[in-house]
């Protein structure tokens, strides 16, 4: 009967975990992140608002505080809602995403169900051969 049991829990978590496509993931910087992964990519959105200033011009300066919602597309492809467009790949467990003047790190993780178009390729700059340099644009 113990047995029984500890198996049946062992799998109703197993699948629970599995049906769940919610994950969480924390930045370099120390910012958390929730992800919830489609049949295009992941979207990752920021536990708690940041505060992203405008101070130019300089004499209309502004404080946005909102989640920050990056987008990680399975053409390795990115998106922020505050610094636009830009490209990620994964390393060796890491990932990273590049936005002009932003670099969003995530050390000693990976984004599960992505499929692994977006190997960092150190052969291109370190980027996977498929994509463009958006600062090039």
């Amino acid at each position: 009967m113990r047995i029984f049991f500890l198996a049946t829990a062992v799998s109703c978590a197993s699948a629970a975990w599995a049906d769940d496509a919610d994950h969480t993931y924390f930045s370099y910087d120390g910012d958390e992140y929730i992800a919830v992964f489609s049949e295009v990519g992941a979207t990752l959105t920021s536990r708690y608002p940041k505060a992203y200033a405008h101070f130019e011009p300089s004499e209309d300066h502004e404080v946005d505080r909102k989640h920050a919602v990056i987008f990680f597309g399975k053409d390795c492809s990115a998106t922020h809602n505050e610094f636009g467009k830009g490209r990620w790949a994964q390393a060796n467990g890491a990932f990273y995403a590049e936005f002009g003047t932003l670099d969003v790190y995530f050390s000693r993780q990976e984004l599960w169900y992505i499929e692994d178009d977006c190997i960092m390729d150190v052969r291109v700059e370190g980027w996977p051969g498929n994509q463009t340099d958006p600062k090039a644009h």
